[in-house]
């Protein structure tokens, strides 16, 4: 699959700390690769949708207006900002924050060198990581581990199928959009490695 660079003649300023895009390809239907180029800060997209990979070269992040939609892996050495969802076919991995302003899912391993939140559900086929703190104000799932640095909360249940540990607490069923029944405030884990859940029903499978 062909591979797209991106580079500083493909932005230009705003009034604000990021660039827009202004250059010639059709990033709402892309097939291929992107690759933004070093040192650009933050550039910025109406939406974008891939249907190959997307990498963020050192010093530049990527801010989404609406959706963020790749088929394959998703790599960032800032943060990645979506004002809509965020939906990847391989890993997602932003060196600082992952915000989306509605579901986040992976196929793969979502990561993030400092937080991570959702407005919606949180969703990863393997791991989930964040340096600081994981949010969803859905449920949170992982067919891996869950890791936080800080805190882990959601609005709905919070499940995984490997370990859980967090630096702070885990509250699970905060949603004030419903009265969450009680399957909806469980946190379901193979085992609780650090952390306490102070809201919500601890469900361990220890072998």
């Amino acid at each position: 699959m062909e591979t797209i660079r991106l580079d500083q003649g493909d932005f230009k300023p705003s009034v604000s700390y990021w660039r827009d895009y202004t250059g010639q390809h059709d990033i709402s239907d892309l097939r291929a690769n992107i690759e933004i180029g070093e040192n650009l800060g933050y550039v910025a997209f109406p939406v974008l949708r891939c249907a190959g990979s997307v990498q963020v070269r050192s010093g530049s992040g990527l801010i989404i207006r609406d959706e963020l939609l790749v088929d394959s892996s998703v790599s960032a050495d800032w943060s990645i900002q979506a004002g809509g969802r965020i939906k990847v076919g391989g890993d997602l991995f932003a060196g600082w924050a992952l915000i989306g302003g509605d579901a986040i899912e992976a196929r793969g391993k979502i990561k993030a060198g400092t937080s991570i939140k959702a407005g919606g559900t949180l969703r990863a086929g393997q791991d989930i990581e964040a340096g600081a703190g994981i949010r969803a104000e859905s449920k949170i799932f992982s067919g891996g581990r869950i890791a936080a640095g800080e805190g882990v909360e959601a609005g709905l249940s919070i499940e995984c199928r490997d370990t859980l540990e967090a630096g702070l607490r885990i509250l699970a069923g905060l949603c004030l959009w419903k009265e969450p029944a009680d399957d909806e405030k469980k946190v379901s884990c193979a085992k609780l490695i650090r952390g306490t859940v102070v809201f919500g029903r601890l469900e361990e499978r220890v072998a």
